[in-house]
């Protein structure tokens, strides 16, 4: 298989939001000053899904997040 992850330094996400942000609509932090439409993880956990592959997300508020995607060797040309 593959796995690739993604990391970023940005405001991190509450422990409590972490497996709610891959529901559609859902966002961590909605808010006027970030825009967006909760659809953006939604999607991407549906094309892993797609893949039979997995998401997943590590995070704590201050410190970014880490995104791992995980795609198994069927799908991995």
């Amino acid at each position: 298989g593959l796995t690739l992850s993604v990391r970023d330094t940005g405001l991190g996400i509450p422990s409590d939001k972490l497996q709610q942000i891959f529901l559609k609509f859902k966002q961590a932090r909605p808010s006027d000053k970030q825009k967006g439409t909760g659809l953006g993880l939604w999607i991407c956990k549906k094309v892993m899904d797609l893949h039979r592959g997995r998401i997943s997300v590590d995070s704590a508020p201050g410190h970014g997040a880490r995104f791992t995607l995980w795609f198994p060797p069927s799908s991995v040309l």
